[in-house]
């Protein structure tokens, strides 16, 4: 017996219970429950400042902050606190600073990018900056290169702005 795409299924009643209050999928209201859980154990431990950091971050991204807040407790009280002191505009930037810390005292170099050999002739490009990587093949390593060469003066004027930025 096949199963049905999900496209071709009826809606679960999480789903429809996500579209009436505005929440997309019943996956993102799962996710939302959660976070709302996990920031009402914190206000019940006291932590009230930290426990509202946590909602508003559902406002910025609700998958952001159900990935911060199933982080162990002592990692999601530290990046609260950097959104309370003013270190982080909110959690996710929060998050972005202690990742990059971490990856600096890991050794990382953020602004290396890497090309390894893959099987069946393919390469994959690697951001140090978020460890995100791309496969690619040989041609697509030829056009990319031709379009970095085409927008390179573009290219740099950015890098320099947010270098200037940064400082």
């Amino acid at each position: 017996m096949s199963r049905k795409p999900e496209s071709q299924r009826a809606p679960r009643t999480r789903d429809i219970g996500a579209k009436i209050f505005g929440l997309g999928s019943g996956r993102t209201a799962d996710r939302c429950g959660v976070t709302t859980k996990i920031a009402a154990d914190l206000q019940e431990k006291g932590y009230s400042a930290e426990a509202r950091v946590l909602i508003d971050a559902l406002n910025i991204s609700v998958r952001g902050a159900y990935d911060v807040a199933r982080l162990p407790e002592d990692a999601l009280l530290f990046l609260c606190k950097m959104v309370i002191s003013g270190e982080a505009r909110n959690l996710q930037e929060a998050r972005r600073i202690a990742d990059s810390w971490v990856r600096q005292h890991n050794g990382i170099d953020e602004n290396a990018v890497t090309l390894t050999s893959t099987t069946n002739d393919m390469y994959r490009l690697t951001s140090g900056h978020n460890t995100s990587s791309v496969l690619l093949s040989a041609q697509d390593l030829i056009t990319l290169s031709e379009i970095i060469q085409i927008n390179m003066d573009e290219l740099q004027e950015k890098a320099l702005f947010k270098s200037e930025e940064e400082q």
